[in-house]
């Protein structure tokens, strides 16, 4: 009996040793593969499906984190480099030179306005010369006349034929008629100074022939810029002192954004900003902040900074809207992964990462922050130097929903 205790005992011994034996130390990597596998987070695919995925792999990058503040911008004209032109005259327009949009330069005639004022201030000044020429022509005469009045007597009182007193007479005579002369070329000079200051303020010069008369007055470009407004054509009347065109210089334009009270106090005059429009896909513009309003919106409850942008490209027009970024100084360094690695399913949101064995993949959950160019900062769940499945991680998570949806059915 003692000894069939024995053979019992010994047996026992022996199988719980073969036993143990046969459980050799598992590795990290292996037990984790073993407890992804349990979950079926594990994705295999062959050298050939890697091939033919494009399956490739990216390290896990540092990227600074900042707490920049996105919101809408504005495009809006300069107001101080708006300005309006108008027609000091009222009349029919005969010509109009421009159209909506068109770049005009300083001095450039934008419209031609009948003007029956010009027409009457040439008719009476031509008559006013015509009047006055005849009567330098006489006194030119007259003054001859007086001239050789005056040798004669000068040259018989020398004789001691001819009193004195008629030489001083004669003397008399002939400065008398060069003063009415000097007169009357001075006033042509005057006419017609009066003439071309006249028409000067309708733009016409003054050129003295009835032959040449002007009836219309132009419309001149003050300065240099774009026609953003136009409210004329051919045919139509206009009053004096009607806007008849809105011209900006957009070469350098403001930039609005709407800004919320939370983060006021994180905007400042000088900030870099940035801005990039929907219509101009690819292209970012910068300035810096100038303006920023003291008062809210008694509506929205937001407020308005304001920066300026260079524009003299001309990509930029009033009325585009877009993203707006006011820059904010560095907080922290996080782990960064390309967009197209970021997979989500449900709540969850993970990326795949390779294991040691060759065409293995294991599904790794994360937790994203915010979403920057080109991809997502990451909050918990990668480390900076990691590797994670970049392109082709949209095929991974195909042939690992496929596995799951096939072992649930």
């Amino acid at each position: 009996m003692r000894q069939l205790s024995s053979i019992l005992a010994l047996s026992v011994f022996v199988s719980l040793s073969l036993f143990s034996g046969c459980d050799t130390p598992k590795t990290e990597e292996t037990r984790q593969v073993s407890s992804d596998r349990k979950f079926n987070n594990i994705v295999e695919v062959s050298p050939e499906a890697v091939k033919k995925s494009g399956i490739q792999l990216t390290t896990v990058q540092n990227r600074v984190k900042t707490s920049d503040i996105k919101t809408i911008g504005e495009i809006r004209a300069d107001e101080n480099e708006v300005f309006h032109i108008s027609s000091i005259v009222a009349g029919r327009v005969t010509r109009d030179n421009v159209k909506l949009g068109d770049m005009i330069r300083q001095g450039a005639p934008l419209a031609v306005i009948q003007n029956q004022d010009i027409v009457k201030v040439q008719a009476t000044s031509i008559h006013e010369l015509h009047t006055n020429q005849v009567a330098i022509n006489q006194a030119k005469t007259r003054m001859e006349l007086a001239k050789q009045n005056f040798e004669r007597e000068k040259l018989l009182y020398n004789q001691g034929i001819s009193p004195k007193k008629d030489y001083i007479q004669a003397n008399a005579e002939l400065r008398m008629a060069q003063t009415e002369l000097a007169g009357l070329q001075e006033h042509n000079i005057h006419i017609k100074s009066e003439a071309k200051a006249l028409l000067n303020t309708y733009g016409v010069g003054f050129h003295g022939d009835s032959e040449r008369l002007t009836t219309g007055s132009p419309v001149i470009a003050p300065r240099s810029g774009i026609v953003t407004k136009k409210n004329v054509t051919v045919g139509d009347v206009v009053s004096a002192n009607q806007v008849l065109y809105e011209v900006a210089d957009l070469s350098r334009l403001w930039l609005d954004m709407t800004v919320y009270p939370k983060d006021l106090s994180r905007v400042h005059l000088g900030q870099r900003i940035t801005f990039q429009s929907d219509s101009l896909a690819g292209r970012v513009f910068a300035g810096r902040v100038n303006f920023i309003q003291s008062d809210a919106s008694e509506q929205s409850q937001i407020f308005i900074v304001r920066a300026f942008l260079d524009n003299t490209s001309h990509w930029l027009k009033p009325g585009m809207f877009g993203q707006a970024t006011i820059e904010q100084a560095a907080t922290q360094s996080l782990p960064f992964v390309s967009e197209d690695a970021v997979q989500t399913y449900g709540k969850e949101t993970y990326v795949f990462v390779p294991t040691s064995r060759e065409g293995q993949y294991r599904k790794q959950p994360i937790v994203v922050d915010d979403k920057v160019d080109g991809g997502y900062l990451v909050k918990s769940g990668l480390e900076v130097g990691q590797q994670v499945v970049s392109k082709g991680s949209f095929t991974l998570k195909a042939e690992l929903l496929k596995s799951q949806f096939g072992e649930g059915e």
